[in-house]
């Protein structure tokens, strides 16, 4: 469900933020952790860290999926969210001097008419340098000033289930990316509940739509589908969220110690609310997961390795890739005693 915009920007340039220093590998390949995660590496990667780190912290729908600064652009003018003032969380699209899009990143902070960026593929310097190679804080003010930048708000708090639903209720096919036509549609679902017609599928919106009327206590087409999870192998907030409340977990969509203990606990392995291991692919196919309870290692997670045997998904290594989470995902719409909490 989405969350406040103002709680997703916090926690996505908290998460930018503790990468600062990260370096590509080998210097100047552009291949990157963020290039694995995104499914496309050795490529520039300024799009595809704040890709990422939209993904890991609730706006999985915010933003189209593209490496390109100017596609990203040309897909907030076509939705509306290019914005004139900046504010912390906002895109910086920033242009070289003959006005082509050359580097994309988060404003960091914007005060007293000080611009400061945080992004990938970039240097630590105040000019246009698009190909760093590392993460790191900019001074944009310069540039600012001399009509280098523009700047995208994405839909923060905005995953692509949320999308989806919003697409769903309003007729529209279900592609989990926000487009003219899903702004549109979300416009006339507002309108018919009573509420504020941004074309925003924010909290207030989708909570609505989960009880199928708004504010002002007008019909809201409620999707039949909503309570399935996609089976696209991307164990997210709805994903994680489902568990929890198989698990009788407070149902918050992000996967902390405490939910990895009860989930030890229901699948009999030891209890420290570590996953421990080198867990292949987790970051992609299990993005709920905190990175914090991540420890780092040899082999596979026995948590994992549990969860596949239970779920006789071969091989049973402990790797928690895309399969085991479409396996998962399964369980959960077909089998309601699936995960469920054990007395």
């Amino acid at each position: 469900m989405a969350i406040a915009a103002s709680t997703a920007a916090s926690r996505a340039l908290a998460r930018g933020k503790s990468f600062l220093g990260y370096r590509e590998t080998p210097a100047r390949s552009n291949r990157t952790r963020f290039g694995k995660q995104y499914g496309w590496d050795g490529v520039a990667w300024c799009v595809i860290f704040v890709w990422c780190i939209l993904q890991d912290t609730g706006t999985s729908g915010g933003v189209i999926k593209t490496a390109s600064t100017g596609a990203m652009e040309r897909w907030a003018k076509t939705v509306g969210r290019t914005v004139t003032t900046p504010r912390a969380g906002d895109l910086i699209i920033l242009r070289n001097s003959k006005g082509a899009t050359i580097h994309t990143e988060f404003v960091y902070s914007y005060s007293g008419g000080r611009l400061l960026g945080l992004g990938g593929n970039t240097s630590g310097g105040a000019g246009s340098v698009a190909d760093g190679g590392t993460v790191a804080i900019n001074d944009r003010t310069s540039l600012w000033k001399r009509g280098r930048i523009r700047f995208v708000r994405p839909f923060y708090g905005v995953t692509t289930d949320d999308v989806r639903t919003a697409q769903k209720a309003a007729g529209i096919t279900a592609t989990g990316t926000i487009d003219a036509a899903t702004v549109a549609g979300v416009k006339l679902l507002q309108t018919a509940a009573g509420l504020t017609a941004d074309g925003f599928p924010g909290p207030t919106t989708m909570s609505a739509l989960a009880l199928g009327t708004g504010g002002g206590g007008a019909s809201v087409a409620k999707p039949v589908t909503s309570s399935k999870l996609a089976v696209d192998g991307v164990f997210g907030v709805a994903s994680a969220k489902a568990l929890e409340g198989r698990l009788g977990l407070k149902q918050d969509g992000v996967l902390d110690a405490a939910d990895i203990k009860a989930w030890q606990r229901h699948e009999g392995t030891f209890v420290d609310g570590v996953i421990d291991g080198q867990v292949k692919a987790i970051d992609t196919a299990f993005p709920a997961i905190k990175d914090s309870v991540i420890k780092r290692g040899g082999g596979g997670s026995n948590l994992l390795r549990a969860v596949q045997r239970n779920l006789s998904v071969k091989p049973v290594d402990g790797y928690g890739g895309a399969d085991l989470a479409k396996a998962m995902q399964r369980a959960i719409n077909t089998n309601p005693g699936a995960f469920k909490k054990r007395g």
